[in-house]
């Protein structure tokens, strides 16, 4: 019985038509002449998201709870963090805030007008700035009372978080 299984898909091997041959080319075929290299070069010219781009303020805030730890922050320096911790975590809402704004913008229905959603817009920006220019300001206090060995891990991390934030693959 094996015997015969064995001549029978030997037989259908040699015998059944190439499957390439009846679609050759994979895509090619699905997308007609001519039309796979003309996407392929839309998709070329496309322009993308910087990889792996996140806001700053987003960036740093998922750096906090540890960076925390980290620097082994004393009594008074604690003090100076917590006020910087809360702006950057209000920065952070204002961008998020400015996501959501957008989506909204997209979705929305007829009944505001440009010159509404442009307010809102400018509004959000002038808020999400304040936020950051306060955050800049307390982390300036905050860095004169850190050691020399905790602003080297502050700004470390700083970076780090910028170029490889948490959470992105």
């Amino acid at each position: 019985m094996k015997a015969f299984a064995f001549v029978l898909t030997a037989c259908t091997a040699v015998l059944m038509p190439d499957v390439t041959a009846q679609y050759p080319g994979g895509a090619r075929d699905r997308l007609g002449t001519g039309e796979l290299q003309r996407q392929q070069l839309r998709d070329a010219n496309r322009p993308r998201a910087l990889p792996g781009f996140t806001d700053p303020m987003q960036a740093l805030e998922k750096e906090l709870p540890s960076l925390r730890l980290d620097l082994k922050l004393g009594a008074d320096q604690l003090k100076q963090w917590e006020a910087f911790e809360r702006q950057v975590r209000t920065a952070a809402e204002a961008t998020r805030t400015r996501a959501k704004q957008q989506f909204a913008m997209r979705t929305a229905e007829e009944g505001k007008g440009a010159a509404f959603w442009l307010g809102s817009v400018s509004e959000n920006d002038v808020a999400r700035a304040d936020a950051t220019k306060e955050a800049a300001s307390l982390l300036r206090a905050l860095e004169a009372t850190l050691t020399a060995e905790q602003r080297a891990m502050l700004d470390r991390r700083f970076r780090q978080a910028q170029s490889e934030p948490l959470g992105q693959q």
